[in-house]
């Protein structure tokens, strides 16, 4: 299932959700909405650009996957990691 997020501003929710790109780069998701996440790589993303990830959580039903894809807002280097903005675009979900 894929869908629009409308883009009004949404509660935020802190976070440690491990996620991968599409490009298999590991990141740390520290803060997460139904309008965007903020997450941690070690490399840096372009503002403007689209990045696609993946995240799996554990559920009672046993692992559920979430697809995402966002465009990169804001991008800031801290201690050699890039704590990137993206503003979701489209998600989708696997069980």
């Amino acid at each position: 299932m894929r869908r629009q997020i409308p883009t009004a501003r949404a509660k935020r929710v802190k976070s440690a959700i491990p996620l991968t790109t599409e490009d298999g780069v590991s990141g740390l998701i520290t803060d997460i909405s139904t309008a965007g996440i903020l997450f941690e790589l070690p490399e840096k993303k372009e503002p403007g650009s689209v990045i696609s990830f993946s995240i799996e959580l554990k559920t009672p039903g046993g692992p559920l996957k979430l697809i995402g894809e966002g465009e990169v807002v804001r991008v800031e280097e801290e201690d050699g990691k890039f704590r990137i903005a993206a503003k979701s675009i489209v998600h989708s979900s696997k069980t």
